[in-house]
């Protein structure tokens, strides 16, 4: 049997190809996303007392090119109907100075779930919430306060990934990454971390319920003034109808793994140093 592969694709018909070619483009990848910090810039204006500084943040992936968009001619123009860049980034200070930066990472919004590594500051977590078209996401639940967290600002996210890893990856050298990893969402969450997780998905939708209250409330305000003078008696907006209007999204538990490791387990936090010693060494060799 021949080792080629299949050589008879370019003589398939046209449909059948680009058939394939977008089937292609719908594999669930886990994109993940890691906010580099470029520096701070000052606030003040020049020659005025200092001020206080501005992050400026950079969003990047470790993922790799999807295929599809460089295996031919014909596949990347098909497959950059459903591949956009996505998470550039601009940063305009008070005195008028903008600095941006064009976006790099190739997403399916459709399909690949975004997986932010790193939201220690909450204006990472309101980026990520705020992207247009994010319709699934993964969180760390010991990265932030899941009360601070708000899916309603985003009417695109139809799935979220809860999962929680107290490993620090903000310890590890993120050029020692790049290239270099894939990360992992598993159906292997501990049962100790159950009651945790389902607090943390129960903080989710307790935003919903607060909108959906809001939404009723505002509903029969505006039943009130359009009929002055008259009783009203309110009728609350059917739950079936206020779901479709404002779906919850569907939430589950995962655990992350790198490179095939579960870096929270608890063989990696006792051996913290020599596990981040043991990647640089084998990163090492894959370069030599």
């Amino acid at each position: 049997m021949s080792n080629h592969g299949f050589t008879c694709f370019p003589r398939l018909p046209l449909d059948l190809r680009q058939n394939i070619w977008r089937y292609s483009c719908h594999e669930r990848r886990i994109v993940d996303i890691w906010t580099v910090e470029l520096g701070e810039l000052s606030m003040h204006a020049m020659g005025t007392p200092r001020g206080p500084y501005h992050a400026c943040l950079r969003h990047v992936t470790i993922c790799k090119i999807p295929d599809v968009l460089h295996a031919t001619e014909e596949s990347r123009r098909i497959a950059l109907t459903d591949y956009t860049l996505a998470f550039g980034f601009s940063h305009r200070l008070s005195h008028g100075l903008k600095l941006t930066g064009a976006p790099q990472s190739y997403v399916n919004w459709d399909s690949d779930i975004i997986c932010p590594m790193s939201l220690e500051r909450q204006t990472c977590l309101d980026f990520f919430l705020a992207v247009p078209g994010l319709s699934k996401i993964a969180l760390n639940i010991s990265d932030i306060d899941m009360d601070l967290v708000d899916l309603t600002i985003n009417s695109w996210i139809k799935e979220v990934i809860l999962y929680s890893n107290w490993y620090p990856l903000k310890n590890v050298d993120f050029s020692l990454w790049v290239d270099r990893c894939e990360v992992e969402l598993r159906d292997e969450w501990k049962t100790e971390e159950k009651a945790w997780l389902e607090e943390g998905r129960a903080a989710l939708y307790r935003r919903y319920e607060k909108m959906e209250r809001r939404k009723k409330s505002s509903d029969s305000s505006l039943d009130s003034r359009s009929n002055p003078g008259q009783e009203l008696s309110i009728q609350p907006m059917e739950e079936e109808e206020l779901a479709q209007k404002h779906p919850r999204p569907l939430v589950t538990f995962k655990r992350l793994f790198v490179n095939g490791i579960d870096i929270d387990s608890e063989t990696v936090r006792r051996n913290e140093e020599r596990f981040i010693n043991e990647y640089k060494k084998a990163m090492e060799e894959t370069q030599t």
